[in-house]
């Protein structure tokens, strides 16, 4: 397929889909030692990841597609000259799109527009999660970056992205 094909088919993909629900389908939490542990926050880094999978579902009934876009977010945290283990937190999110139409979509279009809108549609709910787990955990705040979206189209490697703002959070 030519880039100019791959563009039309998003963009076909983009004018066909409704944001259904954004959904917290998984969490886990753990820690390694306690927070009062940590003697100088200044050393405590953060080391984000992410991960995006998606489903496409055929709805018989009424002659629509359901795509299902995951969101799966890491954090490992972690303390000291030597970097000891602090805590990890893993979270993931289910963003659900109706699609208006049976055009068949290839994969690229699909994981385009999970990596690319899926992010969009989670973001503001998984920064509101990390805040609130790591305040609940009394851990050092970590704020994950907005990102524009014109950074994320042009954006060849999420984790890189968030890498660079981030760098390593001391």
């Amino acid at each position: 397929m030519t880039e100019a094909s791959g563009d039309g088919d998003y963009k076909d993909l983009l004018q066909c889909t409704e944001l259904q629900e954004v959904l917290l389908v998984g969490q886990k939490c753990i820690g390694h030692v306690h927070s009062s542990m940590v003697t100088n926050v200044e050393t405590v880094k953060f080391q984000p990841e992410f991960a995006f999978g998606y489903s496409l579902t055929q709805n018989l009934e009424n002659n629509t597609q359901t795509l299902n876009c995951f969101l799966d977010f890491s954090l490992n945290i972690s303390y000291g000259d030597d970097q000891k283990p602090l805590s990890e937190l893993r979270i993931t999110y289910c963003v659900l799109y109706s699609v208006a139409t049976n055009t068949p979509f290839g994969d690229a279009e699909l994981a385009r527009f999970c990596h690319k809108q899926g992010f969009i549609h989670a973001t503001p709910f998984l920064r509101e999660h990390i805040q609130s787990t790591l305040s609940k955990m009394n851990m050092p705040h970590f704020l994950l970056p907005v990102l524009r979206s014109d950074q994320l189209y042009k954006a060849k490697n999420l984790n890189d992205q968030i890498k660079n703002q981030v760098g390593s959070v001391e």
